[in-house]
């Protein structure tokens, strides 16, 4: 076909523009579908050759003409379009070369020639013009898309054009439109859209448009005008009536006017375009828009439609196609609700299987409906519309992947999914394959044969999506009392579908001899079951060639397949004489069955289990098989212990008996082995010493491997730090060196028996101290809470404290004084000695010993904090834990860990940790 104009293409484009409503709601939603396998159509056309001339265009003075001829094939529902695109040197032109029916010149849909023209008027841009792709699809919407290498790999070529293109833009200098406001609260609203436009590049101007969106940007409107006129104007006044969707005039408006019942309110004015006749083109946004305007598109209406259409039900028939050799339509209908507008749209999409080779790999097909307005509104009523299946389209049960409707004032709903179901049905099948073709060869129908020298019957099968079947055989039946003979061929295709051929023939043959049958193979004795040699038939015929008779082998006499079994040998000649020979054998079963047991899971590494543990049981027998009563069921071992196993037995249906003991044996130990309190050598320790860890540990069977310490958190068991196990396996110690830093360190241990058992954990402070560290000293007050006095809960309010510890020089043990006083619980407490002090960062931690209102045999744990200093939080705080006898008697953090960082704030006063 000869292609358009660029400037006639820009029209065809525009004109498209009615649909883009619907095309816009027709976006299909996900949906789930099954392959079923069936024949159908899946891969898109090929191009096997293009060709193009002339190679260059002078379109200085007047238009010329490129036509391009292509080869194109499928495989088969065939070519619907073909298109090869090139674009101008800079990209913004563009012409395309479009294949389809109209301008096939020899061949088919299947394979076929075609031949088709683009026009490059004088307005087209000079130099190389370049392929840029190619894309197919046939008959079904199975595509095939073509890079520009692709392309030239099946022969295109570029082409080169000389012009004196327009490259100057066109401009628009005002924009108007009336009435304003537009008020459609009687009616639709028509507006009026006017542009004066102008180009000095020499071409023309030729397009116009606007667009415009309500409030909310639910509603569109888009104005648009076309020169047709072929004389070329530089300033030109476009005109567009507003319509509903209809081209009128000498301009095309697409939905220009406003319905009523629309959105009230200031709708925004997204865009002015305007375009030559050498495709330039010049878009108003932004300033450069306000600036061409008459003001704001004012919008009034009362009432307003506000709610969604309602769909009740759909429907759609018939419920099943079939599409193998003809299109077929399925009519559908939508009942439908709108309290307002009117339904304006609606549509059911149908989603085919998905083929994960096919490309695309699902198909949508849409019935819809649209009404082109002014119409009558739809308020309640039924949609109707219909949708065409191709041939050879996607075969399978397709799914409804969506149903929706529209009002006019744009108002979607959409359902899918599970929402489909009590709407209607949510499934179509769809079959597409035709029935194969069927032939009889080898033997012609009504011919007579003599004896001896008929032609072998052989079946022909094609089928359009099998392809040439082989391996299909003839059934022959006779002689029935004629002599007659049929062959018949039969095959059913992969999508159900059966072709059937019968040829009838007559033999005819010489006199008639008995033959002769023997049985071979076996003998009148005893085969042990399950090596029974294979009988077999030997047949000897005068008049035959090739006879052979296949053994008929009797049912054993006895059980279980033991016992006497017959063998007869049979053969019936071609001329109908019979002869038979028989042998009887006896089949017993004298071998005996085997068991086994075994633990069905494995133990660990060292052998030891730490819970039950299960024998299953395995007999076999190669006789008459193993007797499902004397199966030994699944045993359990849970008591602790070594070297345990079990003893079963097993028959086989023949009585032969087998006893086995359970392998390997089995090592149970489910108690964990015990670990005691963790002592040190040396606690406190300075900084510059070492200390020992020891824990006596045991275990009673599998006995101790091993242990593991842990700093503080708990990493759980087998996340902690290895401990070395002494020789007599009794003792777990470990070494802390002079590597760690001052502080309070809760060190928890425990041991693991080789089974894996972990023991609990016991734990125990390590104290870590600088003897040449700094010191602390604090005096202030704090509000001591209700809870922190055991001899009297409820006190609360203010405790005064003064303190200060320092290790002097060599000794291993701190110096100071310690006072708390809390007056309202009557609380006096005074220190008497010092244990140890550790110093670190902003935090100070001391243990020591003191009385309680002059009374002595109390210790104390004082935690400060400086918050002066880096970490300390810009906030000096204060704990003091008083026990007597591992008993809490005062504590201002009570419940928290003797490490806690969470210390009270002082409410006067501080804390200084000095230097050395």
């Amino acid at each position: 076909m000869s292609s358009t104009s660029a400037r006639q293409r820009r029209l065809s484009s525009a004109l498209v523009a009615v649909l883009v409503l619907a095309a816009f709601f027709l976006q299909p939603l996900p949906a789930s579908a099954v392959d079923v396998g069936s024949e159908q159509d899946t891969a898109g056309p090929q191009i096997a050759s293009f060709s193009s001339t002339p190679a260059a265009v002078d379109v200085r003075l007047t238009a010329a003409t490129i036509t391009a001829t292509a080869q194109i094939t499928d495989d088969l529902s065939g070519l619907n379009v073909a298109r090869v695109f090139y674009r101008s040197p800079s990209g913004i032109q563009s012409q395309t070369f479009v294949f389809g029916s109209h301008n096939r010149t020899s061949g088919d849909a299947l394979s076929g020639m075609y031949s088709s023209s683009v026009s490059i008027d004088t307005q087209q841009e000079s130099g190389i013009w370049r392929v840029s792709g190619a894309t197919t699809t046939d008959a079904v919407g199975n595509t095939r898309s073509y890079s520009e290498a692709e392309a030239r790999a099946f022969g295109t070529a570029d082409f080169t054009v000389t012009s004196n293109r327009d490259a100057t833009k066109p401009a628009v200098t005002a924009v108007r439109w009336s009435p304003s406001p537009l008020d459609v609260s009687g009616g639709d609203g028509m507006p009026v859209f006017e542009w004066d436009a102008t180009d000095e590049g020499g071409s023309g101007v030729y397009y116009v448009n606007i667009s415009v969106i309500s409030p909310s940007l639910r509603q569109r409107i888009s104005g648009q005008a076309v020169d047709f006129s072929s004389t070329v104007r530089n300033a030109h006044t476009f005109t567009a009536v507003g319509t509903m969707g209809t081209p009128t005039g000498s301009g095309v408006s697409f939905e220009s006017g406003v319905p009523q019942y629309s959105e009230p309110g200031t709708w925004t004015v997204n865009y002015v375009q305007v375009m030559d006749r050498a495709n330039n083109q010049t878009t108003y946004q932004g300033t450069a828009l306000a600036a061409i305007l008459q003001g704001p598109f004012v919008v009034a209406a009362n009432p307003t439609d506000t709610t969604d259409p309602v769909i009740s039900a759909y429907r759609f028939s018939p419920a099943s196609i079939d599409v193998s050799t003809a299109p077929k339509s399925v009519d559908v209908e939508i009942d439908v609700s709108d309290e307002l507008s009117g339904v304006q749209a609606g549509w059911v999409t149908f989603k085919s299987p998905i083929i994960t080779t096919a490309s695309p790999q699902f198909i949508t097909r849409t019935a819809s409906f649209f009404q082109t307005l002014p119409q009558p509104r739809i308020t309640a009523g039924t949609l109707t519309a219909s949708v065409t299946f191709p041939t050879y389209d996607r075969s399978g049960d397709w799914s409804v992947d969506q149903v929706c409707v529209v009002d006019r004032v744009k108002h979607v709903v959409c359902r899918s999914g599970a929402a489909l179901g009590p709407l209607g049905p949510t499934g179509l099948n769809v079959v597409a394959n035709e029935p194969p073709a069927v032939a009889v060869t080898g033997v012609q129908n009504g011919a007579t044969y003599q004896a001896g020298s008929v032609p072998a019957a052989a079946c022909d099968v094609r089928d359009r999506e099998d392809g040439v079947v082989s391996g299909v055989q003839p059934v022959v039946t006779g002689p029935d009392a004629g002599g007659a003979y049929t062959a018949t061929c039969s095959y059913t295709d992969r999508g159900g579908k059966t072709g059937t051929a019968t040829v009838t023939y007559k033999v005819e043959g010489p006199v008639n001899t008995p033959p002769t049958v023997t049985v071979t193979g076996v003998t009148a004795t005893s085969y042990e079951l399950g090596a029974e040699p294979v009988p077999g038939c030997t047949v000897t015929d005068a008049e035959d060639t090739g006879e052979t008779a296949v053994p008929a082998v009797g049912p054993a006499g006895g059980a279980h397949g033991l016992g006497a079994r017959a063998v007869t040998c049979s053969y019936t000649d071609d001329g109908g004489l019979t002869a038979t020979s028989s042998v009887t054998y006896t089949v017993v079963d004298t071998g005996l069955p085997t068991l086994s047991g075994a633990p069905t899971t494995s133990p660990n590494a060292a052998g030891w289990y730490r819970g039950d543990v299960t024998i299953h049981w395995t007999a076999e027998d190669t006789g008459t098989g193993i007797d499902p009563a004397t199966v030994p069921v699944d045993e359990t071992i849970s008591t602790e212990g070594t070297g345990q196993t079990r003893t079963a037995s097993v028959a086989d249906l023949a009585g032969n008996t087998a006893t086995a003991t359970s392998a390997p044996a089995v090592n149970i130990d489910r108690t964990a082995p015990s670990v005691g309190t963790p002592s040190f050598s040396l606690n406190p320790k300075a900084t510059t010493q070492s200390t020992t860890l020891s824990a006596a540990v045991s275990d009673n069977l599998s006995g101790v491997v091993g242990g593991e310490y842990f700093l503080e958190s708990d990493p759980g068991a087998g996340n902690g730090t290895p401990l070395t196990l002494s020789a007599d396996k009794a003792t777990l110690t470990h070494v802390f060196g002079t590597n760690l830093a001052p502080g309070v360190y809760t060190v928890g241990v425990r041991s693991m028996d080789a089974a894996g058992n972990w023991s609990a954990t016991t734990t125990e402070l390590l104290v870590v101290y600088d003897p040449n560290g700094g010191f602390v000293t604090g005096g202030g007050h704090i509000a001591s809470p209700a809870g922190a006095w055991a001899a009297d809960p409820s006190a609360s309010g203010r405790a005064t404290f003064g303190f200060v510890s320092k290790y002097q020089k060599g000794a291993a043990t701190p110096t100071g004084n310690t006072e708390f006083q809390f007056n309202a619980g009557g609380l006096n407490f005074s220190s008497t000695s010092y244990e140890w002090l550790v110093i670190s960062g902003a935090r100070a931690q001391y243990k020591g010993n003191g009385t309680v209102n002059g009374v002595a045999g109390y210790k104390f744990l004082l935690t400060a904090t400086d918050g002066a200093v880096n970490g300390g939080g810009g906030a000096d705080k204060f704990r003091i834990k008083i026990t007597k006898d591992g008993t809490v008697v005062y504590d201002n953090l009570l419940g928290a860990a003797d490490d806690a960082t969470n210390a009270q704030v002082l409410t006067g006063g501080s804390i200084v940790i000095h230097a050395k």
